[in-house]
């Protein structure tokens, strides 16, 4: 799972802030502390914008691979013991992050392709 760290890049990054399939987010408490809840073990939790969600890997994985882009090739790969996650898409733009799970690959590379310059 995700770090706290790495959702709120994303979430200040402009990933979006849906509640996904597994329903889980980064509570924002009243000491400015966060805490990982589940949605559905807690359906009447009301959530604000200082929330942030916790996106599941396949969440990522269509996140990097819009509907529109032509993509040629995406790879997410284990090899010695760190996740590759790479994408080409046809324009030769490419990308690709290494790090230890293969969800924060993905989301390193969403943040990558995402970079404001």
């Amino acid at each position: 799972m995700l770090s706290y760290e790495l959702c709120k890049k994303l979430k200040e990054a402009g990933f979006p802030q849906l509640i996904g399939e597994n329903g889980t987010i980064y509570f924002s408490k009243d000491d400015g502390e966060f805490e990982r809840v589940s949605i559905y073990e807690h359906p009447k939790m009301e959530t604000t914008n200082k929330d942030i969600c916790i996106p599941t890997l396949s969440e990522l994985i269509e996140s990097v691979i819009p509907d529109k882009a032509d993509t040629h090739s995406f790879r997410l790969q284990l090899e010695n013991n760190m996740w590759e996650c790479a994408i080409h898409y046809s324009d030769s733009y490419s990308g690709s992050v290494t790090e230890f799970t293969p969800e924060s690959a993905v989301a390193s590379l969403w943040l990558e392709l995402n970079k404001k310059v």
